[in-house]
């Protein structure tokens, strides 16, 4: 996340072009300083340079004549500069001859206030070659200059060269030339000053205050008015952004003005098919619910007068005459069972809801109590989960458990040992999820989509009897709770039925996903 400085940018402009500006002018400050150094050092190193070649010229004059007072006289003359710190001449004995201190005269180069590079001196006075350099601050030049000496009067005994040093301080040249670039700096630091308020004055008459306007106009159309006239004068960038906004402006307030008439036909469009929907299934509802009742009557007859036919005259009634007999007797009971499965069908979807809080464990006991009177003699191991508790219809959820446990009853009839459990999980989200799985048929996850169809059978009717209206009964009931229901499963290893209730869901503490067991 980028933090932004909270002013405004009439203010924000100007300021961070000043604060850019400043490392410019620290970078231009030391820069003009090291110049100024290097300017000093280059004068200083010319000037120590000319003065001692011209010193060691005048020395090397009066030695040769054997004019002793006349070189002293050069020595004290020189000891006037102001930046000539010391000057020495030195023997080949680094015994200090002349000096522009007297106290040095007749001491060694030894002398622990002296800060002369001996082995340097007596390289200068071997050699014959001069040496000029700077100190490690390079506040101070150093020259070593050699001088060819004669001997006289017992003065100076050695006619092998001797060694002129010299040593300048900068100090006070190179302060000096700093308090000007200082104060060269201080009035470039004014005139920039002087032209950040210039172009905040420009940018707040020129720029923020024209932006100001825009973001006015931007407010206004923001709030929905669209009826803004242009503020700006002049052909400039701002001035054609605030045209192209107004054009945008008018355009929005014609997009919406269609918006709102595609709106108000679309309401009216969904009210009447909503009205017609809700028609549509009522006539369905009672169309269904008028066939199944309407049909039970003659199916009622056919099976009663059919078996009558079969109990009382059976004995006239034989071979494949009596076969037709029987089989009209069995299907017109199937087609019973058929209708009262479109009854219940049609009962669900009608029934009023009825929300409350179900203990759900104990609802499947009770439904798994009367499954199993019905199945006497199997080996079945019911695993039912503690304390699953839920908001829903106490009667319709019944009728769930009753399905999804008789199935996996049904299912698992060719297992040795029927193994079903019925618990709940928590999803990612936290949404209880309840599951019945089972060890028997299961089915092929191809046909999956044919699961909650009506009369859509996976299995043998054969194998497996029923009316095909089992889960498409559960599937209705769970939307109507605004669940979902899905199911897993794989042939000859069992299957999975899962569903959810979001009618008053609460969160487990978990946000897993324990695997079924």
């Amino acid at each position: 996340m980028i933090y932004t400085v909270p002013l405004p940018l009439r203010y924000k402009v100007p300021l961070s072009l000043f604060l850019l500006l400043i490392p410019f002018a620290l970078f231009s400050l030391k820069s003009e300083i090291d110049n100024t150094d290097k300017v000093i050092e280059m004068q200083i190193s010319f000037r120590g340079n000319s003065e001692g070649i011209e010193l060691v010229n005048v020395l090397e004059h009066f030695l040769f004549k054997g004019d002793l007072e006349g070189a002293r006289r050069a020595f004290v003359w020189r000891g006037g500069d102001a930046d000539l710190n010391l000057a020495l001449l030195v023997d080949e004995n680094a015994l200090i001859r002349m000096s522009t201190r007297f106290d040095l005269i007749g001491a060694t180069t030894e002398n622990r206030k002296l800060k002369v590079d001996t082995r340097l001196l007596d390289a200068v006075g071997k050699i014959g070659v001069g040496k000029q350099m700077f100190s490690g601050d390079r506040m101070t030049w150093r020259g070593y200059f050699p001088v060819a000496l004669k001997a006289h009067e017992g003065e100076l005994r050695s006619s092998r060269n001797g060694v002129l040093y010299m040593e300048f301080d900068l100090t006070r040249e190179k302060s000096v030339g700093r308090r000007e670039a200082y104060t060269r700096f201080f009035v470039f630091a004014a005139l920039l000053t002087v032209v950040c308020l210039g172009f905040l004055v420009y940018f707040t008459i020129e720029v923020s205050d024209r932006i100001a306007t825009l973001d006015t106009l931007s407010k206004k159309v923001a709030e929905g008015d669209y009826d803004v006239k242009p503020l700006l004068s002049g052909n400039d960038e701002l001035t054609n952004l605030e045209k192209s906004f107004l054009e945008m402006a008018k355009k929005r307030e014609a997009v919406e003005r269609e918006l709102e008439s595609y709106q108000s036909e679309l309401e009216e469009k969904v009210t009447k098919r909503t009205s017609e929907l809700l028609g549509a299934n009522k006539e369905l509802e009672a169309f269904t619910y008028s066939v199944s009742h309407d049909l039970r009557a003659p199916l009622r007859s056919i099976t009663s007068l059919s078996g009558i036919v079969i109990d009382e005259y059976g004995d006239q009634v034989k071979g494949e005459a009596g076969e037709f007999l029987s089989n009209i007797r069995e299907i017109s009971v199937e087609m019973t069972g058929l209708v009262d499965s479109l009854r219940r069908l049609s009962i669900v979807s009608r029934k009023d809801l009825k929300i409350v809080k179900v203990d759900l464990s104990e609802l499947a006991w009770d439904v798994t109590e009367k499954v199993l009177n019905a199945t006497k003699g199997r080996d079945i191991d019911i695993r039912i989960g503690q304390e699953m508790r839920a908001m829903c219809d106490k009667s319709l959820m019944s009728a769930v458990l009753t399905n999804l446990l008789g199935n996996a009853v049904k299912y698992t009839a060719m297992c040795d040992k029927a193994e079903i459990r019925f618990d709940m999980m928590n999803d990612k989200d936290g949404r209880r999820i309840f599951f019945v799985k089972d060890n028997g048929a299961g089915f092929n996850m191809k046909y999956v989509e044919k699961l909650f169809i009506p009369f859509q059978r996976l299995h043998r009717a054969a194998d497996f009897k029923g009316d095909g209206i089992g889960l498409s009964t559960v599937q209705r009931i769970i939307h109507r709770l605004d669940g979902n229901v899905w199911g897993e499963g794989e042939e000859g290893k069992g299957a999975t039925i899962y569903f959810s209730l979001e009618v008053g869901r609460t969160r487990d503490d978990s946000g897993s996903i324990p695997e079924p067991a």
